[in-house]
């Protein structure tokens, strides 16, 4: 009868991970209270029984995410009675396991910098801060889906010349950037947390991502700018930087005296196909 913000969040948070990791396998059986009259999260028990048909790679994926909501509710292994399990193939009644040891499963990075996001934005901002001497670290989901790595030529950046991909002029930042010190990690962030540094805590923004926990004394954001609220056409992913672009000003100049198509139903779609006749 009573919920705090607790049981939401981990109802949402890994309700949503176990969907988006394994649509094709939905949850038979899930089952979760929280102790009686809960008047705050922070010192509330948790109870939270799970059985789930998922596959194993997933269960570990869970049970980080379970440990990164405790840590995060400040909710210590004396609070604790069950955190969330997963079993494979099979449902079966579910194993008590201590949060404490499930948070040494995630390694802790500190920082003096954290950047989300591995496209130009980012590695020009980590080849600053590293030639600083500022500890910086990049958590990057995929390189090879930004506008600039999906660019099949490159001819409007001083200094390269139409010969390079997008991909290639991304990798040469990338590098630059390492060559410095900066560290480059591969992984997908699903949750942030920003709080006021103290003299006890300087490493007040906090990045979780499945594996591990990114602890800074700055946060950058970014994530690039590619998403459009039109839906897709036939072939559009397909053929993007292949001849579909988002961009009249970049990729203009590759399509003159051809025919093109403006696709769009805002102000912008007009001022892109005026500056196109030009």
């Amino acid at each position: 009868r009573h919920r705090s913000p607790l049981f939401f969040d981990v109802f949402d948070h890994n309700l949503n991970t176990t969907h988006n990791l394994h649509k094709q396998k939905p949850i038979t059986t899930m089952r979760f209270s929280s102790s009686s009259r809960i008047a705050t999260a922070q010192s509330a028990a948790l109870l939270l029984w799970a059985a789930i048909a998922i596959a194993s790679t997933s269960s570990f994926v869970l049970q980080r995410n379970a440990a990164t909501l405790m840590h995060r509710w400040s909710l210590s292994s004396s609070n604790e009675r069950q955190v969330m399990t997963a079993t494979t193939h099979r449902r079966s009644a579910p194993r008590s396991s201590s949060s404490s040891s499930m948070l040494r499963m995630m390694e802790e990075i500190e920082c003096d910098v954290a950047i989300v996001g591995g496209g130009p934005a980012g590695c020009t901002c980590a080849l600053y801060t590293s030639r600083a001497d500022l500890n910086t670290v990049i958590i990057d989901k995929n390189p090879a889906i930004g506008a600039l790595a999906i660019t099949s030529h490159i001819a409007n950046y001083p200094g390269v010349d139409r010969s390079m991909s997008g991909a290639e002029l991304l990798e040469q930042m990338k590098s630059q950037a390492v060559q410095y010190g900066t560290r480059y990690e591969r992984a997908q962030v699903f949750m942030i947390d920003v709080d006021e540094p103290t003299e006890e805590n300087p490493y007040s923004k906090v990045v979780y991502t499945p594996d591990y926990t990114v602890k800074a004394r700055s946060l950058v954001l970014a994530t690039g700018a590619m998403g459009r609220s039109m839906p897709p056409f036939p072939g559009e992913s397909e053929y993007l930087g292949q001849g579909v672009s988002y961009c009249a000003t970049c990729d203009g100049a590759f399509y003159r005296d051809s025919e093109v198509l403006v696709y769009g139903a805002t102000g912008e779609a007009i001022d892109e196909a005026l500056f196109l006749t030009k």
